[in-house]
C-alpha cells in the first residue's frame, strides 16, 4: 500500500548462519515472523497502519501474533520460547 517497495509487503532479515532458512530455529524464524507480523499488522484487508502501534508498540502485540502463529503450526518448542 506503499509506493517506497512499489506497492508490494517487503521484509529484510539477515542471519550469520548460512542456513536459517533449512533450520528455521530461535531468531532466525523468531525475526522473520516478526517482521510477517508487522505486514499482519499494517496491511490487512485493506486498512493501512496500525492504529494501536502507539499503544502495543513494537513487541507486545507481536508477542500474541507469534504465539498464535507456532501455535497453529504445531510448533510447541517456539511456543514455549
Amino acid at each position: 500500500m506503499d509506493a517506497t517497495h512499489d506497492f508490494r509487503n517487503v521484509i529484510d532479515c539477515e542471519s550469520d548462519n548460512l542456513n536459517a532458512w533449512v533450520s528455521g530455529t530461535g531468531n532466525n524464524i523468531g525475526l522473520t515472523n516478526h517482521e510477517i507480523g508487522h505486514i499482519v499488522e499494517d496491511a490487512s484487508k485493506d486498512v493501512y497502519g496500525s492504529a494501536a502501534f502507539g499503544i502495543w508498540d513494537d513487541s507486545k502485540w507481536m508477542e500474541i501474533y507469534q504465539y498464535d502463529l507456532y501455535l497453529k503450526l504445531n510448533r510447541n518448542d517456539d511456543t514455549l520460547r
